[in-house]
């Protein structure tokens, strides 16, 4: 019963085998944003990290982007990106993460417009980076614009906070 339990922690075999992680099930080591305009039938595939402005993640972090939405114009997205620390990068239900919204307002351009075949395929050069949203929100979280896309909302929180999850406010801003 509730020993043997205690005897295999005590043993060991429950101990943290990979020292870099935080326990959590998901390991994260490197992200991509991917895009595919089917009507063009081009792929737009971004490293987490590359669309970010200089300074805006620790170095050797690794950048999380999530919940991506075009923008009013269709040629760009908004998304939140999660940034994780070089050591540890584990992200699964805990969102006490330092996670901002963010811009980028070309997504195509900065691709090269090939269309179709591997080449589209093919991850794109750092380009422009994206434009942070939120630089003085901890968190900002799922991006969402009206529907006559003059308004965007999103999920916040201003400081930081000591569990997985906390209380978030719903905030907007002029689009």
């Amino acid at each position: 019963g509730a020993e043997r339990g205690g005897d295999a922690l005590l043993a060991g075999k429950f101990a943290l085998g990979d020292r870099q992680s935080t326990g959590e099930a998901l390991l994260v080591h490197s992200s991509q944003l991917v895009a595919w305009d089917w009507r063009a039938d081009r792929l737009r595939v971004c490293k987490g990290e590359d669309l970010l402005p200089d300074g805006d993640l620790s170095e050797g972090g690794v950048a999380v982007p999530a919940h991506p939405c075009f923008d009013e114009a269709g040629g760009g997205l908004i998304f939140a990106c999660h940034s994780l620390p070089p050591w540890r990068p584990g992200l699964s239900a805990c969102l006490n993460r330092p996670t901002r919204l963010y811009h980028l307002p070309s997504l195509w351009e900065a691709a090269g417009g090939g269309a179709g075949g591997e080449e589209a395929a093919a991850p794109a050069a750092k380009a422009a980076p994206a434009r942070c949203l939120t630089p003085s929100l901890y968190f900002a979280h799922m991006p969402r614009l009206s529907p006559d896309g003059r308004t965007l909302a999103f999920a916040a929180r201003e400081g930081e906070f000591r569990s997985h999850s906390a209380g978030f406010e719903l905030r907007t801003m002029a689009w």
